[in-house]
């Protein structure tokens, strides 16, 4: 892991993280409505919380922990809108187990704005971000479905294992099926994303 100095250098500069298509800021207790309403899409309850029902109490809980990580590791969660409007997309970002060394990237888009390739950037994005940033050895992202692990494929991610995880905000346990990444396999997957340290100018 990175030195905890280092980090916090970084923190100044995590004000947002801008691609040639998107807008990334940290996730914040204000943005707690329109994150709820992404976060209870019923891809996103399957997919990411493994619920039927998720509370804007649960969602509250995670953003705040988000936000004390931005404070502490200088990682955390982050909206995604599109560099010319203020819609909200999808989110990513880095969650941190107890009792796990690496991070684990996550990310979503909502179901108005799938199929415009916004995960790949972001996730791109992020684990530019992690590595080359963050100084992070290595990152960690749960992926149960075919059509997501060839999306984290293409960007360097390998599967590696299967590991049972307890639940978080009121939710049940569960099995993670975890893919990694490090600096040298995700430079080998191809160019890395084009990030601009924002904001800059739209275009």
């Amino acid at each position: 892991m990175p030195d905890p100095g280092e980090i916090m250098a970084h923190i100044g500069q995590a004000d947002s993280i801008d691609t040639t298509r998107l807008r990334l800021r940290p996730m914040q207790l204000a943005d707690a409505g329109a994150v709820h309403r992404l976060w209870t899409e019923r891809p996103m309850l399957r997919w990411l919380w493994l619920a039927a029902y998720v509370a804007p109490e649960q969602t509250e809980a995670v953003i705040e922990r988000s936000v004390e990580s931005f404070e502490t590791r200088g990682a955390g969660l982050w909206c995604a809108y599109p560099r010319d409007d203020d819609a909200l997309v999808g989110f990513c970002g880095f969650w941190f187990m107890p009792y796990i060394a690496d991070p684990e990237l996550v990310f979503g888009v909502g179901s108005v704005h799938a199929g415009r390739g916004y995960g790949r950037d972001m996730a791109q994005a992020m684990v530019w971000h992690g590595l080359e940033v963050l100084r992070f050895p290595r990152i960690l992202v749960d992926v149960r479905n075919a059509r997501g692990a060839a999306l984290v494929e293409s960007i360097g991610f390998r599967f590696e294992r299967v590991q049972r995880l307890e639940g978080f905000a009121g939710l049940e346990d569960y099995d993670a099926h975890y893919y990694a990444v490090d600096a040298a396999s995700f430079r080998a997957a191809g160019a890395p994303p084009v990030v601009l340290r924002g904001p800059q100018p739209l275009v």
